[in-house]
């Protein structure tokens, strides 16, 4: 049984919530536990930091099960732009290189890939479409599979697309698309921030290089969490484009500059990450998600 007492979701002290995929009212256990940390910080400085230490890894841990992959795979970042901002800016573009995306895509899963064309990449955009037989009338709607395949190219490096659209609630086919991709050897990058919590992902059995997504949507955590996924091989083939302490294997030894960054995922957890945040969005993973499969 789903518990959805006021006393884990307070909002329904004062509102009927509807579900919608904005910024959700945040899990109450999850506002206490972030609380909880910052009392700590509060209270005891550094020591109280260190008491929550292993916040990230259990985070991790937590949402390498929801997505079906390792640990290793999933970093915590701050939001969606953060993390498409290290894929597209890191990633081994070449002039002439095209990226395929849709024209009504959110900002996150739109700028980082323009500022590519500065690099000499084209950016191709999907025409929208009434995937239902009708006519749009104007408003955004969806992407067809045909005009995805008329528009790759052997110059085609990267499909960036959503899973579910942001203004029309598009969900895509993420296993046709990512055998689209695989079969041509193209990379697929997945905006996952209005699906993550409501619909299940795998990003391995769709052949998902790289998935980002916001940690204050379906899955009720605090605004300035964000969620990713990377593969080894493609993480691989990523340039740093961000650096700091936490990027480097040797930890705390700060006097030792040697170039040892970390190969997994926690490359992308760069610097000082916001403990009492991920603290937070760590209830949500570990406690609604679980609660969501059995309802």
């Amino acid at each position: 049984m789903f518990d959805k007492s006021a006393h884990l979701f307070p909002v329904k002290k004062t509102y009927a919530y509807l579900s919608h995929c904005s910024i959700s009212p945040l899990y109450g256990k999850a506002a206490e536990q972030g609380a909880a940390v910052l009392t700590a910080q509060s209270e005891q400085g550094i020591l109280g930091n260190l008491e929550h230490k292993g916040v990230l890894e259990e985070l991790r841990s937590h949402l390498s099960r929801i997505l079906l992959t390792h640990p290793d795979n999933v970093s915590f970042v701050k939001n969606t732009s953060e993390g498409m901002g290290m894929i597209a800016n890191g990633y081994p573009f070449q002039p002439g290189d095209e990226v395929i995306s849709y024209i009504h895509e959110y900002p996150a899963n739109h700028y980082p890939w323009k500022l590519q064309e500065s690099r000499g990449v084209k950016v191709r955009l999907l025409p929208n479409r009434d995937v239902s037989g009708g006519t749009t009338q104007g408003r955004p709607c969806g992407w067809s599979i045909e005009d995805l395949k008329e528009a790759l190219s052997p110059k085609t490096k990267l499909v960036a697309l959503s899973h579910v659209q942001f203004s029309s609630g598009f969900a895509a086919d993420l296993y046709e698309v990512g055998a689209l991709c695989r079969e041509r050897g193209i990379d697929l990058v997945v905006d996952a921030a209005q699906s993550l919590g409501c619909l299940p992902i795998s990003p391995e059995e769709c052949h998902i290089a790289a998935m980002v997504a916001s940690g204050w949507k379906w899955l009720l955590g605090p605004v300035g969490t964000g969620l990713m996924y990377t593969s080894p091989s493609f993480r691989e083939r990523l340039c740093h484009v961000l650096t700091g302490a936490e990027l480097m294997c040797q930890d705390a030894d700060y006097l030792n500059h040697t170039w040892d960054p970390h190969a997994c995922s926690r490359r992308f957890e760069y610097s000082t990450s916001h403990v009492a945040l991920a603290a937070s969005l760590e209830v949500c993973l570990r406690e609604i998600q679980p609660m969501i499969s059995l309802a």
